[in-house]
């Protein structure tokens, strides 16, 4: 179980994290925190979303883009 509260294996990778309430606000401070210790990259927030962070395939897609 993740600290949000959600089990990883239960959620589609398209499933919609925040506009569907899953997630809050608070939570996408959470997942870019760890996208910056899981890749030692800091993220520039002019650079992102909430669109880049409402699945997790869009998750992944940035982190593809910017983290390389």
């Amino acid at each position: 179980m993740s600290s949000w509260g959600l089990k990883a294996e239960e959620v589609p990778d398209d499933a919609p994290l925040f506009s569907s309430g899953l997630l809050d606000s608070l939570s996408s401070l959470d997942i870019v925190n760890f996208l910056e210790k899981s890749t030692n990259t800091p993220i520039n927030p002019a650079e992102l979303s909430l669109d880049d962070l409402d699945t997790i395939q869009a998750i992944v897609a940035f982190v593809s883009r910017n983290h390389k």
